[in-house]
This record gives C-alpha cells, structure tokens and sequence, in this order.
C-alpha cells in the first residue's frame, strides 16, 4: 500500500469560536456522522485556527468535502493547509554590507540559475532577501519535475477605456531539502546563510480599480465563473484602487477568467 503523506491528511480550521477547545474538537471530528472524520492523530489549536492530523487520509478527505461544519452554532471553514511554495525562496543571514553583485553570483552559482531566471528581492534594514523564481531550475540540482507559471488578466471597467489586474500564480515540485543542505555548508561574504520556503498565499492583490468599487462587488466577481469561481473568505481595501482579496483554498486558479 502506498505510504500516506502527513499534507494528506492534515486539515485545518478557521474561524473557531473561543469556547471551542481541543477536546471538543476531538470530539466532534472523530465523529464520523457528524463531521465525515475519523480518529485524529493530534490536534493543535492557536487562536481561532487549528491544525488537525487524522490517522487516515480518506478521513481527511471526507472533511473536506463535507459541505458544512456547524460547532456551537458557528459555521467553521476548513481547508487544506498552506503547501510550500517552492517558487519563492527566502535567504536569510545576509551581511547588510555584501553588495548585491555578490548575492547574485552566489544565487547563481549555488541554485544553477541565469541572470533572467530569478529576481531578487531585498528588504532594506533586514538579513533576508526574497528569491523569486521565473523558470524551471535545473533537474540536476533541484530534481524538478513540474513548474507553471501563469499569468491571468483580469479586467474591470473605466469610462475611458479598461484597467488590467493582474494575478501571478506559480507551482513547482522540488527537493528543496538537498538544496537547503548545500547552502548551509557555503558561507556569503563570511556569513552563514540559511535558505527557507515560503507558505502558499491564499491572498492576491488587486490593483488599478475602478473608483467606487466595493468589497461585495469584488466577493461577486471572484465567487463567479468569470472570476475564477473560488469562495471569498474576505476583502481588504487598503486604498480607493487597490484590495487585498483572501480566498477560503490555498490552490485558487485563475484560468479563463472573463471582463466584469
């Protein structure tokens, strides 16, 4: 039998009210009649989200694709966890004084990359740097087996012509750790740095917005087929053009979608 995977049988739930405690959680996710679940394996609660293992995968599963998860009177969301986004890369442990050639060339030479396939994203006063990828690494270095990279336009209306949202999105599959495990043996200008994943965002900012659009106009666009489909789990304005929009699923796609 095929050796089941921690990610497929963890889940985790949102939006848990403060009286909901870990033993009531056991409670009610072992419970198959009530929640499709089975016997868990652990249960970690952190404010109002918590992170469950079942035992069984197919147990798992059935959560998910149960419809709706009513506890003390309050519908829960619950998703699959954020994955590792091994497209965006995080080393961390740079000397602020190394100049930023040095950092390309140790980029390059330690992840087999051209100039054009990444781009580097410091952040000023930190000892971190963002390393976002643009194309397939080398199989021999990262033993790569699939990347996508899609770019999907959106377009809201002007009265003098269209904004243009654009949403990134990337998936690769990589063993990150024997990567990890070279980097940590070669110091940066003298400093030993550490590379990191990144978790898969369930958030992508809109920007170029029409005036006057409001949360409930982008929860309707995006929970339609013109706009990707996907349910909502809120929308932040955080300027009279720009919005952050979180979706319920980690793996939203974008494929397809239409003028609003």
């Amino acid at each position: 039998m095929p050796v089941e995977s921690p990610e497929d049988r963890t889940v985790e739930v949102l939006a848990l009210p403060e009286q909901v405690d870990e033993e009531l959680l056991y409670l009610y996710f072992e419970n198959k009649r009530r929640s499709g679940g089975g016997p868990l394996f652990s249960v970690e609660k952190k404010g109002d989200r918590a992170l469950l293992v079942f035992e069984d995968a197919e147990a798992a599963a059935q959560v998910l694709s149960k419809g709706h998860h009513i506890l003390h009177n309050v519908e829960l969301c619950v998703r699959k966890p954020a994955s590792k986004d091994q497209c965006r890369l995080l080393l961390r442990g740079i000397n602020p004084t190394t100049f930023s050639e040095m950092i390309e060339l140790y980029v390059e030479n330690m992840l087999g990359l051209n100039v054009t396939e990444y781009t580097l994203y410091p952040s000023p006063g930190t000892d971190f740097i963002l390393i976002h990828l643009s194309q397939p690494l080398s199989k021999g270095l990262l033993n790569a087996h699939v990347f996508f990279f899609l770019k999907n336009n959106l377009i809201f209306p002007k009265c003098s012509g269209c904004h243009f949202l654009t949403v990134y999105m990337c998936f690769c599959f990589t063993d990150f750790q024997n990567l990890s495990a070279k980097i940590s043996k070669r110091t940066l200008d003298g400093a030993k740095v550490t590379l990191e994943q990144l978790e898969q965002t369930d958030s992508v900012l809109v920007e170029n917005l029409h005036p006057g659009t409001s949360p409930d106009m982008l929860t309707l666009y995006f929970e339609g087929k013109r706009g990707g489909d996907q349910k909502v789990k809120e929308v932040a304005m955080l300027s009279e053009g720009t919005a952050k929009v979180s979706f319920v699923n980690y793996d939203c796609k974008f494929c397809g979608v239409q003028p609003f």
